[in-house]
């Protein structure tokens, strides 16, 4: 559990602390009486964006909100309570369950032609399959191996690296919503509460940490897969509203199941 609203932290700092801080200190001292090592996962909101070139574990932290700042403060606290961890900062997860930017821009995509997204803050999405994976091998690893070398602070997320807006238009685009593009805009015409970084790639500069990670595994998933459930019916029911007479048309279909829509080959 973590508090994870960026914003509304800034008017509740002392319940992030309590909760980002004070309680992973909490877990990782209960974890270290039982003599269990820890997997804690962190942010990128632990940097301010200011750095031109994406950050690695041994940058300085200095964060620029008071999410990053609880952020850290646990990172500090597992750190002393249980010398037995992991530390894994990641960045910008989209996921099939909860609130997230992939499944926002498949809600909006239902109800708008264009949508406002911003374009000059940068990352890298990181698909919570594809981390809940890794962690589930790390602490296999962890479990069967006391190499202090797999201890410590490491980056983990999605390769490569974007804008928001970017991100948009590959959703949308995966899911065939061809008319449907992100209206792009910066990120100081928002009204945020917290300062927002504007570059926050994370880069893993301990490349053994990832070793064999993606040779057994599938490919990271990608905003097509995570939508794959829904995809063909929200375009569907999008192409329909378009063109009412779709439906009639189809129901005219020769017995050779040529029509009028067949592209050929």
């Amino acid at each position: 559990a973590a508090y994870t609203a960026v914003d509304k932290a800034e008017n509740e700092p002392g319940l992030a602390l309590a909760i980002n801080a004070v309680g992973a200190g909490a877990v990782a001292a209960a974890a270290n009486d039982l003599g269990i090592p820890i997997i804690h996962l962190s942010t990128d909101y632990v940097f301010d964006g200011s750095k031109q070139a994406p950050y690695l574990e041994t940058d300085i932290c200095n964060p620029s909100c008071v999410y990053g700042l609880t952020k850290l403060k646990g990172e500090t606290r597992v750190a002393i309570e249980n010398p037995d961890h992991i530390i894994l900062r990641t960045s910008w997860i989209y996921s099939p369950f909860g609130y997230n930017f992939v499944k926002t821009m498949l809600r909006l995509a239902e109800t708008n032609e264009v949508v406002r997204v911003v374009d000059d803050q940068r990352g890298c999405p990181t698909s919570a399959l594809d981390l809940a994976a890794a962690i589930l091998e790390i602490a296999g690893r962890l479990h069967s191996d006391a190499d202090r070398n797999l201890r410590g602070t490491f980056h983990l997320c999605g390769s490569g690296s974007v804008t928001w807006a970017d991100f948009a238009e590959m959703i949308f685009d995966k899911l065939g919503e061809w008319d449907l593009c992100p209206l792009q805009l910066s990120g100081s015409r928002l009204q945020n509460t917290a300062h927002q970084p504007i570059a926050q790639q994370i880069h893993r500069q301990h490349q053994h940490h990832e070793r064999d990670a993606g040779e057994d595994r599938d490919p990271p998933h990608t905003g097509e897969e995570i939508a794959v459930a829904d995809a063909d019916q929200r375009t569907e029911r999008r192409r329909r509203r378009r063109n009412p007479h779709a439906q009639e048309r189809e129901r005219g279909l020769g017995d050779d199941g040529d029509s009028e829509m067949d592209g050929g080959d």
